[in-house]
């Protein structure tokens, strides 16, 4: 996909032919928020085709799945795509464009885009998508040269117009991106912490001079982190005051993670509804725990519906009530009034029961099993899933209505494997949870690292908690792991492992160990476990070298 959307930064010296005639398509989907100037006149064709005028990767997006008509109207088109198009919720026949308005959400699988009119007058500079930021840190870490970064979050109506405060206070070559609408961060290349911490109080004397209300931090390499995990969790922890999340099973300590969950803060604080989705055992309850918890509904009841676990006939009384009961007995619905229903394994409830969810969505009342009266509920559903819902749709075992009303927003958690650099931060979290044995020798958490974990976090807390009580020592060795369920990997691990060279002072063992940690949890990447170590490269080969350290094969 095209990485870039474009905003004003408030110059007047260019920019119309940029926009034509002053439209913006703005691109919002998983992975973040960007955009594309429209023609004045013309088609623009979006699809997963890497030719297309606007391409996204999302695997339910056909490769040419539709086009805008942009002239005296705007009409948008489905090319006869697999899984369909909708704007405001309603499906767009193939072949037949239809005219849509500024402002109208289309959506396309997992993306929604909406056409909205660019500033005036003013300078446009390009704003990028949150991975491509994340990219260009980790650059700049590479380079290990000072740089900063700084994070404006808005909040209210008008909190889009933040995105315009900040990018009227940066340079050229300062790189800004945007989590969502109302998310937006900058790195600054060569800026110390004392320059950007007047950036930070030019950008709060602007917001307030607009009425904006947003929050503003900044962080600067190498004093606040040397990592690009390590800089963005001390930005979120200045950003909202609280130290890195550590929520039940879920410790928060990558990039994607911390933009799936400050997606779903944004998302939080809006009454839609919300599907998650992710393979099982990613941590869908925790994130839906957490939505309702940073929402304005945090003090009314959080009820969860396993909605595989139940008989059709006890999954229908659990939600709606039973009036046959003796005095009657409210359901899920009812307790939970004012506040969140999360149906997790949405895709397990049977047609009746989606029939008659449609229903108390759109009328706003539940009717209990027998009964006959009605009554008022108001309440946010979430749903979770670890299906393809689309896929359910178009064979008929999933009500595409309810599907509509449910995935108003979808989050997506990343399985664990696409996030190794949590897997050993969650595992002394859950260790410590249960036993002041919170460490782990390098050869274990080598191993945990290089397995796949089909089972996601729910697997690894599993193997954290038998380790844990076979453990008899202070640490979690291989002997520890389940070697039928890691066989190949712990096989490989404890083939490679030489013995431990007999003379080394305590010092140079401790290092020795360090820096095998470190390989462990880079995955063999010696660029980023130098920069972890706070060493050069080259001296990290050297005591590797004198060490004798296997090279573990990056991934």
């Amino acid at each position: 996909m095209r990485q870039s959307s474009v905003v004003s930064s408030g110059d007047t010296d260019t920019a119309q032919p940029l926009f034509g005639e002053g439209l913006v398509l703005m691109v919002y989907g998983p992975s973040g928020f960007a955009g594309h100037p429209l023609p004045s006149r013309g088609t623009v064709v979006i699809g997963r085709e890497r030719g297309a005028d606007v391409a996204v990767d999302d695997t339910q997006v056909s490769r040419n799945h539709a086009a805008l008509h942009v002239g005296i109207d705007l009409r948008v088109e489905d090319l006869g795509s697999a899984n369909g198009t909708r704007v405001c919720g309603r499906v767009v026949a193939a072949r037949t464009p239809i005219e849509v308005g500024l402002g109208d959400p289309i959506q396309m699988g997992g993306h929604v885009f909406v056409v909205q009119r660019a500033p005036t007058g003013e300078r446009l500079r390009r704003v990028h998508r949150a991975d491509y930021l994340t990219d260009r840190i980790e650059e700049e870490c590479a380079r290990d040269e000072t740089f900063s970064i700084v994070r404006v979050a808005a909040d209210g109506e008008r909190a889009h117009e933040a995105l315009s405060v900040l990018a009227r206070e940066l340079r050229p070559r300062d790189v800004i991106a945007s989590y969502d609408s109302a998310d937006h961060a900058a790195m600054l290349p060569d800026t110390g912490a004392e320059l950007a911490a007047l950036l930070v109080e030019r950008i709060k004397a602007r917001l307030v001079e607009r009425e904006l209300g947003a929050r503003i931090a900044a962080v600067t390499y190498p004093e606040d982190g040397r990592s690009v995990d390590a800089l963005i969790g001390a930005l979120n922890e200045r950003l909202t005051g609280r130290p890195p999340r550590a929520t039940g099973s879920v410790v928060i300590a990558s990039a994607s993670m911390h933009a799936v969950y400050a997606h779903a803060d944004r998302v939080a604080q809006t009454d839609v509804n919300v599907l998650i989705v992710g393979e099982t055992g990613v941590g869908k309850d925790v994130l839906a725990r957490h939505l309702h918890a940073a929402s304005a509904r945090a003090e009314k009841p959080f009820q969860r519906v396993n909605c595989a676990a139940l008989s059709e006939q006890a999954l229908a009384a659990e939600l709606f009530g039973d009036a046959a009961r003796a005095g009657g007995r409210p359901g899920a619905l009812e307790v939970a009034d004012g506040g969140t229903v999360y149906l997790d394994g949405i895709s397990e409830l049977p047609l009746s029961i989606q029939s008659r969810l449609v229903e108390v969505i759109e009328s706003g009342a539940v009717r209990r099993e027998g009964g006959i009266d009605s009554r008022p509920v108001r309440v946010r559903f979430v749903g979770s899933t670890d299906r393809d819902l689309e896929a359910a749709v178009a064979r008929g075992a999933f009500r595409a209505d309810l599907f509509y009303r449910i995935d108003c927003v979808r989050i997506t958690i990343p399985p664990l494997r696409e996030r190794s650099e949590e897997i050993l931060p969650l595992a002394r979290h859950f260790l410590s949870l249960r036993t002041d044995r919170s460490d782990l020798t390098a050869s274990a958490a080598h191993a945990l690292i290089g397995y796949p974990w089909p089972g996601n976090v729910r697997e690894l807390n599993n193997v954290l908690e038998r380790a844990a009580l076979l453990a008899s020592g202070p640490t979690i060795d291989l002997r520890h792991l389940p070697t039928e369920r890691m066989r190949s990997v712990l096989r490989v691990v404890e083939s490679a492992a030489p013995p431990r060279p007999a003379m080394l002072t305590p010092e140079k063992a401790a290092e020795r160990e360090r820096i095998v940690e470190a390989l462990a949890a880079t995955a063999g990447n010696q660029s980023h476990a130098s920069r972890m170590l706070g060493i050069a490269r080259t001296t990290l080969i050297a005591r590797i070298e004198e060490y004798g350290i296997p090279r573990p094969r990056k991934r």
